[in-house]
């Protein structure tokens, strides 16, 4: 925890809000369109934070 620039430090935004709405949208388009044979695959946009820009007030989390 104490080595600079250890993963660690440093954490990841998943995007809690708009992860959410991917997942309502497609479980929507499953209940309308009914479930598909081959399973969708979705990738969540995950954004790099680091612990200096947390501490700092750096970064903000998208609302």
């Amino acid at each position: 925890m104490k080595e600079e620039n250890s993963i660690y430090r440093a954490t990841v935004d998943l995007g809690p809000f708009d992860t959410g709405m991917d997942c309502v949208t497609t479980l929507s388009d499953f209940l309308a369109n009914g479930v598909p044979e081959e399973a969708p695959t979705a990738y969540f946009r995950m954004i790099p934070v680091l612990q200096a820009d947390v501490l700092s007030g750096a970064f903000v989390p998208a609302s």
